[in-house]
């Protein structure tokens, strides 16, 4: 009978209560960007703060808003989680 060998990733514990050392975050400002594609598929539809942050307004009720399928009464009423707030 042929046994299997497996290879197994060894993980360093620190010192302190037996858990895993975890590589540092990227820093909240350099992920709260989107991506190239998602800001190509929005095309004009974002908002660049005075801050530099950008606000997405691709939401389906924000498209239609624009795009005048909705009246301004409507998108007010839609709860936020429609809005993608």
């Amino acid at each position: 009978m042929r046994r299997r060998q497996f290879e197994v990733p060894v993980v360093k514990l620190s010192g302190r209560g037996g858990r895993p050392t975890r590589p540092p975050l990227a820093s909240p400002a350099s992920r709260a960007e989107p991506t190239r594609e998602r800001m190509r598929r929005a095309g004009t539809e974002f908002e660049r703060g005075d801050s530099g942050q950008i606000t997405m307004r691709d939401s389906p009720l924000e498209r239609g808003l624009a795009r005048k399928l909705i009246i301004q009464e409507q998108y007010t009423e839609a709860p936020g989680r429609l809005r993608g707030s």
